[in-house]
Formats: structure tokens, sequence, C-alpha cells
């Protein structure tokens, strides 16, 4: 408010100023700054004194006005401008200049340098008429300070580090070593400018950041070991705050005497050995060994002359007592002996006594284990689980990583690669795993042979009819023997060719043309294959038929591909048939009938997805045969329909220094958005442009399919203001009414003197009180009061309590028709208001601002829209029949009587009322003697032909305003 008091003083006074000058060109109006004393000042044209020389002094600062007693200066003289020679100096930093020389102007030019900072220069004369940004010739002595500062060196940081002792006392002479790396290939020695001073860089001039690590030492205590630390505001420093520090740092560490050093080791090993283990893990043989361990390596750490031998100890004795079993170890062993393999031919493989089960990756069984009784446990969730997975990168898919299951959770094995891998079996009465080891070596198979039908069709070729399904039986050939022996679907590989499709679980293989192939490789020794070759006959499809749920619900979200999950094939009992069954080509097309409610995705078999609640329809065809088709219908309904929304607040408080602020929203009464409804986004629309923008999103855990989606809403802040934000839902089927609110952007630089302002304005509200005539005036100032109010000030408004405001304006209009003889029926009060009173969803933007020109309180001015270009909403002042024309008329005419009434009584209170507030306190409060000399200087700028023109403007203005309100008083307008 003050600096808008000084504009309006500073134009009133600049154009009484361009008057005189034009009119009275002779008249002093000139406001001068007050001058320091220069001595005895004589008429001559070097600023008004005798002086021939300055003594000029420079003052170099830093960062915090700093004083760099450090800095280099060089001043340099010219009489030309062009040829500069190096001026002496009289002392440091201290230089007698000439003020001219043959009649000529001296020019000067000086330059500074200063360690980590960026070098200063400038330019400078004594001649009065050339602009001078270090000293006014005319005003200053004869001693003349120049300051300059100097800006840091954005790539360079100024670095002291310093040592205390355990108590906080410095310790001098401390030894630092300072080194930098770019990469994790090398470091470099850093060299001080002065003992334990560094100037360091940010960047090496290619970009690269650079690295630092230092070392403190000092005789009698402890080295310190620095972590690495850099400049980047991303990186963790623990040192110092590169955001908020200056470029001049110091780094201060504790140093420990090796005294304190070497007692505080010896009562931290002994803590450590004493609770190194618990002595109830052990059973009692064990605990009597832990507790004579424990007492003797105590006495060799109390015994230790140094820190490292301390910590030497204090391992041993850890070694150990590692060494013995606790309880658990015991027992673990126990039940390892009774873990056993049990191939499909009856073998029984049991555990070796290191826990070790030892089998073939052509083997095939489960693994079981039995309790002390003898009996077997299951092998379910219940009693037993077992696993075992390998993972290994993928021989088909280089650079990939796959994962094999080696022990299943049932217990089946299905290894295939040599090694040794680590097992659990999980017992549930026992509460805890068992960890044991599967051992896989080679099955020493040298050949494959397969057989269909029972018939030995290795390299021959067989012959199917259409896609119909056959599977092969594959046996391999020990090594260096006759003998052959089934080998398991895991361990071989399915290579197919042609159009053959396998199913690697079961081993079927299919054709879905005339010929085809397929090749059985030994999976762990890829030079091991057999091949079978297919010759099939064409079968044409004759029918198709879908079989899918006719209802399905909307709800579960897939982040992966972000949209919502949909039926895939094998789920719910959705599968497609085409008839015959070994049809040669059973491919089909979806067709989406409707894609706005969901469409089919082939791409990774996505199957049927849907996008919202409703009927979703398609048509499905043969590919062989376009003929043959069918039409799927299915009801989509959201799993928790959306009933019911609502934001948790009506109003949020924001700053423009806040990128984002959380808004949240309860759906069917749930604050938890993964219990609310399944569909939680919105259509957002803004009363006001600008000011916001509110986004949603759907969440998912990606580490579990049972953990339900959630929903969340941002508030993104764009600019300050007040705007009323509506949320049209994404699911009407319960039609849910949309979610409203209000947020209010402020300046926190100015966030105090808005909310004063608005709660001057409800204080001016709420001591409205009961309504009556008396108070049109109070009602009216109120109404003025609010319309000044900035778009931020005004959201900061309470809305009941303008609500308050409104609804006094329409009592006002109704005891003024009711005193005038008129009806009493309640009339449109034209004001803005809240959305929940009906009005114009943005208080800031009501028609009220005409009244603080022509006293129209709560209208909408004369020709003003009401319609709101972002939510397409539009009032009934577009309605343009007769009977509302006349009627807002007739609201018109009653108004401006009413106002110019209350105008009246405003002018004859002027210096008293709003003399005090408003634009009338602002003029009331301009004190003209506190304007300085900046006006004069602005004025002398302007041309004769510029002054006249704005003189002309003023008074035609002032005219024009006489003139309108002396005719308006006539007509009794």
């Amino acid at each position: 408010m003050e600096r808008i008091k000084k504009e309006v003083g500073v134009l009133l006074l600049s154009l009484a100023i361009i008057v005189t000058q034009v009119y009275f060109p002779g008249a002093d109006v000139v406001v001068r700054a007050e001058s320091s004393d220069v001595g005895s000042i004589q008429e001559d044209s070097v600023g008004g004194t005798d002086y021939d020389k300055y003594h000029v002094t420079f003052q170099v600062t830093g960062e915090d006005d700093v004083i760099l007693n450090n800095a280099e200066i060089t001043v340099q003289k010219s009489q030309n401008g062009e040829d500069f020679d190096d001026q002496a100096a009289t002392s440091e930093k201290k230089y007698d200049l000439d003020i001219k020389q043959d009649e000529n102007y001296l020019t000067y030019k000086f330059s500074v340098k200063a360690d980590g900072y960026l070098n200063g220069e400038g330019s400078f004369s004594f001649d009065p008429e050339k602009e001078n940004p270090y000293f006014d010739v005319s005003t200053a002595g004869q001693d003349i300070t120049i300051n300059v500062q100097l800006t840091p060196d954005p790539n360079r940081y100024h670095v002291e580090i310093r040592a205390v002792d355990e108590n906080g006392s410095p310790i001098d002479d401390i030894v630092v070593n300072m080194k930098w790396s770019v990469d994790i290939y090398g470091s470099y020695v850093q060299e001080a400018v002065s003992p334990g001073v560094y100037d360091l860089q940010k960047k090496r001039s290619n970009g690269d950041w650079m690295y630092y690590q230092f070392t403190v030492s000092k005789t009698g205590y402890t080295s310190h070991d620095g972590s690495k630390f850099c400049f980047r505001t991303e990186w963790y420093n623990p040192y110092f705050n590169v955001k908020a520090d200056k470029h001049f740092i110091t780094i201060t560490v504790t140093l420990t005497s090796l005294e304190t050093a070497l007692s505080r080791a010896k009562t931290e090993a002994i803590h450590n050995l004493n609770n190194y283990k618990n002595p109830e893990d052990y059973r009692q043989a064990e605990q009597n060994k832990l507790k004579e361990l424990i007492e003797k390596w105590t006495e060799k750490i109390n015994s230790a002359e140094n820190v490292n031998s301390v910590n030497w100890n204090l391992e041993q004795a850890k070694m150990q007592i590692d060494a013995l079993k606790t309880n658990i170890q015991y027992e673990d062993e126990e039940y390892r002996q009774r873990i056993y393999f049990l191939s499909d031919d009856g073998e029984k493989i049991y555990a070796d006594e290191y826990g070790v089960v030892t089998i073939t990756n052509v083997d095939s069984g489960n693994f079981y284990i039995t309790r002390s009784d003898g009996s077997v446990y299951a092998n379910n969730e219940v009693q037993a689980s077992w696993r075992c997975v390998y993972e290994y990168e993928d021989l088909d898919h280089p650079g990939n990583i796959a994962f094999q299951v080696i022990v299943g959770t049932y217990g089946q094995y299905t290894g295939k690669f040599k090694g040794t891998y680590n097992a659990t079996v999980y017992l549930s009465d026992l509460g805890r795993s068992i960890p044991f080891t599967v051992r896989i070596i080679s099955g020493r198979i040298d050949k494959l042979r397969a057989s269909v039908d029972g018939k030995d069709v290795s390299g021959l070729t067989i012959r199917v009819n259409g896609s119909e399904k056959k599977t092969a039986y594959i046996e391999g050939r020990l090594k260096g023997t006759e003998r052959w022996i089934s080998i398991p679907q895991h361990s071989l590989k399915y290579t197919a060719g042609g159009s053959t499709s396998v199913m690697p679980a079961t081993g079927e293989f299919r054709t879905w043309g005339t010929s085809g192939s397929i090749t059985y490789t030994l999976d762990a020794d890829r030079s091991v294959s057999v091949t079978v070759n297919i010759r099939a006959t064409i079968v044409k499809p004759t029918g198709i038929k879908v079989i899918c749920p006719s209802k399905a619900t909307v709800g579960d979200w897939n982040g992966a591909y972000d949209q919502y999950v949909g039926i895939m094939e094998g789920q719910d009992g959705y599968r497609v048939e085409v008839t015959p069954s070994n049809a040669s080509n059973p491919a089909v097309i979806w067709e989406d009938l409707t894609p706005d409610v969901a469409t089919f995705q082939s791409l990774h078999a996505l199957g049927i997805v849907p996008k919202k609640a409703g009927t979703a329809k398609f048509k499905v065809s043969c590919v062989e045969n376009p003929k043959i088709s069918t039409t799927v219908s299915i009801l989509f309904q959201y799993e928790r329909p959306l009933k019911t929304a609502v934001a948790e607040k009506s109003v949020y408080y924001a700053n423009t220094s806040d990128k984002t602020i959380d808004l949240k929203i309860i759906t069917n009464g749930k604050a938890d958005s993964s219990k609310g409804a399944s569909e939680q986004r919105f259509y957002w629309s803004y009363s006001t442009a600008g000011v916001v923008r509110v986004t949603d999103a759907v969440h998912y855990d990606k580490t579990s399919v049972t953990i339900p989606n959630w929903f969340s809403h941002t508030i993104s802040i764009l600019g300050e203001g007040t705007v009323y934000v509506t949320g049209t839902p994404y699911d009407m089927t319960e039609n849910c009414k949309p979610v409203t609110f209000k947020v209010v952007v402020t300046n926190a630089n100015k966030d105090d003197l808005d909310r004063k302002e608005a709660e001057r304005v409800e204080a001016l509200i709420l001591a409205i009180g009961q309504v009556t005539l008396d108070k049109k005036d109070q009602i009216l100032y109120a109404r003025a009061e609010f319309n000044a109010l900035t778009s931020t000030q005004k959201g900061l408004v309470d809305d009941d309590i303008y609500a308050i405001l409104v609804k006094a304006e329409q009592e006002l209009r109704r005891l003024e028709r009711g005193q005038a003889g008129g009806g009493t029926d309640d009339v449109d009060d034209g004001g803005g208001g809240s959305p929940e009173q009906g009005g114009n969803s943005d208080p800031s933007q009501d028609g009220g601002d005409d009244s603080s020109q022509e006293g129209e309180t709560g209208g909408t001015g004369e020709g003003q829209e009401q319609y709101n270009t972002e939510t397409g909403g539009e009032s009934d002042a577009d309605n343009n029949s007769p009977e509302s024309t006349e009627n807002s008329s007739q609201k018109k005419n009653n108004t401006k009587v009413t106002a110019n009434d209350a105008a009246d009584k405003a002018d004859a209170k002027a210096p008293e009322a709003l003399g005090k507030t408003g634009i009338g306190r602002l003029l009331y409060e301009v004190d003209i003697r506190e304007i300085k000399e900046e006006i004069e200087k602005y004025v002398n700028e302007l041309s004769p032909a510029t002054k006249a023109a704005v003189t002309v403007v003023a008074i035609g203005a002032f005219l024009f305003g006489f003139m309108w309100r002396r005719r308006r008083h006539m007509n009794g307008n």
C-alpha cells in the first residue's frame, strides 16, 4: 500500500511540475537531495569545485559484503579514451587521480582480481556531462571511495579444512591431504593454496563433475578419513549444503586422542562381544563353551595396546563363537537326514551327512521329508512346501535372465542344468524352513529317439489329419551302453518348424498347415537331438462358437499397460471353439463394435479389455472363411459403482512457490481409495484459467496381484489467483454429483497482506447485522470494498460470509421497493456469490465492479456476459424474451435510483469516510514532501512536446469528467 501511495503522489507531483515548466518556465520546483559537505565550492566546469586531483580509494567486497583485503587492483588512464597507461597507486588500493590533461577530461578504467571470484572491471571519468556509476562529481568531496563487489566464481569453491578435539578446542598444525577424481579408476593430488585451504572446481572444462576426498592427521590423534563429496546438488554431501551455503566453505572435523580412542574401542568391543550371541540359542554344552570364550577374549581385548589390536581380537573371538553349533543347527541336521528324493521308477535317494541330495539332469520324481516317527509330511502349503530356483542367462536369448524351478512348491523335480543349488523345505509345525542342497550331475545321454503312437519315428515323416494333436515319447541312450531311459519333459527343448506348435508342459504338438516338424533337444547338451517331420491334410472350418461370461466387472487395474484388466482366454470359462476341432486354420478375427466400451487386444493375449461400464459387442469371424462368424455381447459393470464423491476440503490454499498439493477425494464414503469406487477419475473444468490443473492417476502394487489398486489426485500450481474447480465423474452410472472445491493460490511474499485485506472485508460484512434502510451506505461500502480486492484476496474471503453480503443486498432492494410502493418479490441480486448460493462460480467475476463507478451494487452491469468459457455454463442473461427484457430494465432502473441516492450521501461524507479508506485514503495519506529528486529527473527527461501533450490530456480529462457528472446530476441519474 505504501508503494501505491508513493506512485500516486509521484504522478500528481510530476503533473504539477510539467504544468509549471510549460506555463511558468522560470519557476523552481525541483526538490534536491541533501549533499555532503564538500568544502569551498567555486563555479567551474568540474563539478562546481576547484580540485585538480581526486583521492580515490577502492574497497572490494565479496559474499555477504566481506572485505577482500587480498584483492589486486589495476588502474589505467587515457586522454583520448583509447590509449591507456598504468596509473601508479599512492598506497594500497589508493590513487591520486588527475581530473584533466591539456584541458581534456581523463578516462580511467580499473580491473579487480581475487581468488575464488570472477574478475571485476569498470571505467569512469570526472567529466560532469558523462554518466558515472560510482560517484556524483557535483556532490562528491575530494576523497572518493569506489565500492566494487565481486561475484563468486560459479565453478569454484574456497574450502578450508579445520580440526577440533573431542572437547571442541581447535587443533593446530594438522596435516591435510586432498585428492580429486572424475571416475572410479584413479585419484589425483589437489594442491592447497595455503595450509588446509583449497580452491576447488565444481566441474572440469569438459563438463565432468569433480569429486574430492580428504584425510586429516595429527600426531597423538586418530586420523580422519573424510567421505567423498562434490558440488552437485543431488549428490549426498555430509559436510555442507550446496544449495544454501556460500562459495567460501569451512569444514570442521573432530579428531580423537589415541588414549581416548583406545579406551572407547575396548569398551565398545567388550560390549559387542557380550551381546554377539544369545546363550539361550545354544544347548547346555555350547553355552558353557560360549561363556569360556567370552571371558578369554575379554581379557585379551583389555590387554590390547592399540585400536587395531582390539579389533583383531574381537574378530578372532567371533570366529570361534561362530563355530559353536546352535540348537537350530542341531535340529536342521536331524531334519536333513530325513529328506529324500523318490524317482518315478521307485528309487529313493537320501541327503548325505552334509544335507546334499545328488541326482541327474534326466531324473524325474519328487522330494519328501519324514517326521521323527517315520510318517511323511504331505507336500502342500499346510504341511511341507519346497523351494529351489536357479537364475541363469537364457541360452536362446543372450543377455536375458531366465529362472529355472528345480524343486517346485509340491516337491516336484524339474532340474536340467548341472550344478549345486540351495534349497529349502518349510515345515508348518516347526514354523521355519530347513535348508539343504540339491546337486545335479549329468545323466550321460548320447542319443535320443522319438516314438509316436507306439512307433519309432526318429527322422521320419508322420501323417496327421488337419491340426489333430499328437505327443511324442522321447527316450535317451546312456553313454557307453545300449540302455534307453525315458527323458522327462523338463529336460527337453522343443523347436517347432513350419506351421507346427508345441505345448512345452506336455510335449503335445499340432500342425496348422500342410507340413511342419518338431525337434527335441537335450537342454543340458544341445548336441543331442532328434527330429520328427509332419505331413497334414487340410480340414476347413465349418462353425465358430465363443464361450464367455454374459456379465463381467470393471475394477482391477493393469498397471503395465495403464488400462483395466480384461477377460483373458482360459479365465471365467472364456474360450473360442472352431469346428471341427482339427481344422487346419482355427484362427479368428475380433471386430470391436463398441470400442468406447471395450476392445479386444490380441497383443500379449490381453483379451477383452473394458474401458468403462456398458454393453460391449464384438463380431468374431474365421480367418479361413470370414462368412463364418458370430456376435458376442458382454455387460460390463463397475465392481463398486461411484455413488458419491466429495473433496476432503472445500477450500485448498497454496503458494505460488508450491509445485503441487495433494487432493483427497472421498468416494462412496470411503477415505481409502482402494476401498472406494472402482472408477475415481474425473473430467476437470475451471472457473479461471491459468491458476491450477488437476490430474488423476491409478496405482497398483507391482509385487502382488492381490493388493487392490488405488487412486491419487494432484493439484498442480500454475499461477496466483482464485479458481473454482469442478470434477465431472467418468462413472455416471449412479448419477453421482460433480466434485466441487475452491483453490486459493497466493504469493508467499504478500500472503499476510492479502489475508489481512480479506479479513478486513469479512469484518465489514459481518458488521452489517440485521438489514434496514439505514444500513444502505454500510452495505454499499462493504460491496465496494469487496470489489476493490484482487482475485486472490476475494478467494480468501469465506464463501459463507460473502453469502451474507449477497443476501443483505437482496434484502435492501426488497425494502427499497416496499418503501416506494412496489412489490416485495425477491429480485436477482446480479452479484457473484459462491456456487452454493447459485451465483457466479467465481466471486471475483461478479457484476459488482460497476458499483465502484456508478453506485450500483450487486448488478452484473449492462452488456456483461455471464458465460464460463471453460465449463460452457450460460446464464439467464442470454434470455431475450420480451418479459425478461422488461423485467431486466425495471431492475436496472430501480438499482440506479437507489444507487444515486447512495452516491450523493457518499459525496457529503467523502473527507471523513472515503478519505480514510480506498482511493480517498490513498490520496489523503500521500505526503508530497516525502518525494525526492527523482521526480525532477523524470520530468526533465521529457521533451517539451510531451509535456504540452500531457497537460492538454489532463485538462481535457478534468473538463470531460466535470461536464459528464453535471449532466448526470441534472438528469436525475
